[in-house]
């Protein structure tokens, strides 16, 4: 993380920056309507990546954002193993601003409130004040605001 950056607002990836439901409704065929290993296997590859599409309402906020002088930081449950280069292009070619990305590690299974509340608690400790975090999972949310962050649930 960059020492310029004092304050900033986190954003997730999957339901907010960008519509997943085509990828999510192929990996769920696939797996036989389970939302097992082979759902996860699925859906934290690249396979179907290029059916997901950027929600412009959330682009033009992080936009807004990072012309107000926040860091953009993306916390995203994606796997960088295996979606970590796609990802990259997916954000330059929709021109989407960004400071940092932090992906799940491989293998993590942790649920996304424990593993992105981890990461709000090392951006902390990294002297970055989160004024805002941006993220369609509830349990996040109230994770951040229990950390007295700005919390909105899209």
């Amino acid at each position: 993380m960059s020492n310029q950056c004092k304050a900033a607002v986190v954003v997730d990836l999957d339901g907010v920056l960008f519509d997943v439901s085509k990828r999510l409704e192929l990996c769920l065929e696939e797996a036989g309507g389970k939302r097992g290993k082979a759902f996860w296997d699925c859906f934290q590859s690249d396979k179907y990546m290029h059916l997901d599409s950027p929600r412009p309402d959330a682009v033009e906020y992080v936009k807004k954002k990072k012309e107000e002088g926040l860091c953009v930081v993306i916390v995203t449950g994606r796997d960088a193993a295996g979606q970590g280069e796609y990802t990259i292009q997916q954000l330059q070619q929709y021109g989407i601003p960004y400071d940092h990305i932090v992906f799940r590690p491989s293998g993590d299974r942790r649920k996304a409130a424990v593993f992105k509340g981890e990461v709000l608690d090392e951006l902390a400790k990294a002297g970055v004040k989160v004024v805002e975090l941006i993220d369609d999972d509830p349990a996040v949310v109230e994770e951040a605001a229990k950390r007295g962050i700005r919390a909105v649930q899209f």
